[in-house]
């Protein structure tokens, strides 16, 4: 599936379960989407801007 529709799932999955994601969850998220759809993938394809912004989200993240 495409990303959209991956990010999609997790947030209603959250929801059902009436959790609050911590931002450690939300780092691990960010970071298996990296890994699943930009590193790692021949197929799926991310632009620069939106791997640099989703990184820059990691690194506030884990300063906070």
């Amino acid at each position: 599936p495409g990303l959209g529709k991956v990010l999609s799932f997790k947030i209603e999955w959250q929801k059902k379960k009436g959790k609050k994601m911590s931002k450690q969850e939300i780092r691990e998220e960010i970071r298996e989407i990296l890994r699943v759809y930009h590193y790692e993938s021949d197929t799926e394809h991310m632009s620069k801007d939106v791997v640099t912004s989703l990184e820059n989200i990691v690194g506030s993240l884990k300063d906070e």
